[in-house]
């Protein structure tokens, strides 16, 4: 599996959380799909996890595993 910090992130990538971060509400993969962005500054990410949950994270937060095409 490859993740990288330095693509730019768009909605429908693959991504997976940092593991400092901790939401109970996040799948154990912490593997998710990014939804939207969000903030003054478009920095934060709507992340929805495999158990349909979706949960915002900052950008710092969020690594890319798959571009979507």
């Amino acid at each position: 599996m490859r993740i990288d910090t330095d693509l730019k992130m768009k909605v429908g990538d693959l991504v997976k959380i940092v593991h400092n971060v901790h939401d109970e509400n996040m799948t154990e993969s912490r593997t998710g799909m990014v939804v939207e962005f969000v903030g003054k500054q478009k920095d934060q990410i709507l992340i929805m996890f495999g158990n349909f949950k979706t949960l915002k994270f900052h950008i710092s937060q969020v690594a890319q595993i798959v571009s979507s095409v």
